[in-house]
């Protein structure tokens, strides 16, 4: 109900990083960072493809999934990422492991 009230979103994905065959030190995530603009729709107004590979394996009752919904994000401005492309040597310094690519 909040976002389609408010539709300004910002989604954050964090991307788990690790040493081979060192498993027990931590690493912060990697993480991609974007604005966007999002839409609720119902399963009637989303793909049907869509719909049916989101459910796919899931044994919610008919009556779940007709009140699911589905938010669909539009970036806009640029995503911000963190440690993506870059060693973990580089990543203890924040001004290098830091980058910016412009939407569209």
């Amino acid at each position: 109900k909040h976002i389609a009230q408010n539709p300004d979103v910002s989604v954050t994905i964090p991307i788990a990083k690790r040493i081979p065959f060192l498993p027990w030190i931590k690493i912060p995530a990697a993480t991609i960072t974007f604005p966007g603009i999002a839409t609720v729709l119902d399963n009637q107004n989303a793909p049907a493809e869509i719909v049916n590979k989101l459910h796919e394996g899931t044994q919610l009752s008919k009556e779940a999934k007709a009140a699911s919904v589905i938010i669909q994000i539009k970036p806009t401005k640029s995503f911000v990422t963190y440690g993506i492309g870059v060693s973990l040597q580089k990543m203890r310094d924040t001004e290098k492991a830091r980058g910016r690519a412009a939407v569209g």
